[in-house]
């Protein structure tokens, strides 16, 4: 719903564009959140429950936000368009296999780095994958966010027929989150020694944190690349491209974290990440080369079919 209100248009006349409401309810949510954690937590003691009453009552009151935004009267959404369409309903679920694959491959990264960890390294090699994820996430946050949002912004101008508007968004989007994906690289690599020190770890933890995160880290450089080409997919109503690199990608993590965690150990799960991405980056780059050879074959037929 929030996402809603940043791209929502009224007809031909310019909309009630609310990013910065959207903005600011989201970060509300996430400040209160933060602020009940510690109170619920540590001040009342409450543990694990007081973490998911904090949890409960942000989003509680991030609904009654965006609720009041709804019911204001020229913000009103008209009962005709709350029926359900069938049609679109099934193409809302085919586009939305991409994001939603998108939404559950961390969990499996997680899961599958996991398991070779504690096999390969120990303790601390999970100790020391926790911080690690913890931390280049922040760019993997980043990059999503980059998509995401430029995501609708294509989808308009790709619905308006403007190809001219999709290409620039979409090498606008390649530009960014490829930069961040390097920036993310050095400020790992540049804070490799003092980012353990914040989560407390132990000395061996800490050297291992130090030696791995910038191996890890390479594969936002690729990633970025990746999420880019699959946001653009979608944005363009191409579910089965995005959803050959998000669920190819699902696979790829098992294979080769297993496969490179037996041939290298613990330094073979740290760079297998990597390993992946580089594999999705080729993928995307011929998909979207077969697109575009598509694309240019429509466009010299369509003189040919006028004709006729």
């Amino acid at each position: 719903t929030v996402w809603q209100l940043s791209v929502e248009r009224r007809g031909n006349r310019p909309a009630i564009i609310k990013v910065a409401f959207a903005m600011v309810v989201q970060v509300l949510a996430g400040l209160m959140n933060v602020a009940l954690d510690y109170a619920f937590v540590i001040l009342a003691g409450w543990g694990t429950a007081g973490a998911a009453a904090a949890t409960v009552a942000s989003q509680i009151a991030a609904f009654v936000l965006v609720a009041a935004f709804f019911l204001a009267k020229r913000n009103r959404i008209a009962r005709a368009d709350l029926r359900l369409d069938g049609r679109i309903a099934a193409h809302v679920l085919k586009l939305g296999m991409a994001p939603f694959g998108l939404t559950l491959l961390p969990e499996a990264t997680v899961v599958a780095i996991n398991v070779n960890a504690v096999a390969y390294g120990g303790e601390t090699a999970v100790a020391a994958y926790a911080v690690i994820s913890y931390t280049a996430c922040v760019i993997q946050m980043l990059i999503q966010g980059v998509g995401d949002g430029s995501q609708p912004l294509i989808s308009k101008h790709y619905g308006a027929g403007d190809a001219d508007g999709v290409r620039r968004f979409r090498n606008t989007n390649y530009l960014i989150t490829i930069s961040l994906g390097v920036l993310g690289l050095a400020a790992m690599f540049a804070f490799r020694e003092q980012i353990p020190l914040l989560f407390g770890a132990s000395g061996s933890t800490a050297a291992l944190i130090a030696w791995a995160l910038p191996i890890f880290s390479v594969a936002y450089v690729f990633y970025g690349f990746t999420h880019a080409s699959t946001s653009y997919f979608y944005a363009v109503d191409d579910a089965r491209a995005s959803s050959v690199i998000v669920y190819g990608e699902a696979v790829l993590v098992v294979l080769v974290v297993f496969g490179m965690a037996r041939i290298a150990g613990l330094d073979g799960i740290w760079v297998s990440v990597t390993i992946v991405q580089m594999v999705l980056a080729c993928v995307a780059g011929v998909l979207l080369r077969r697109r575009h050879r598509t694309r240019a074959a429509q466009a010299k037929m369509a003189p040919v079919l006028e004709q006729s």
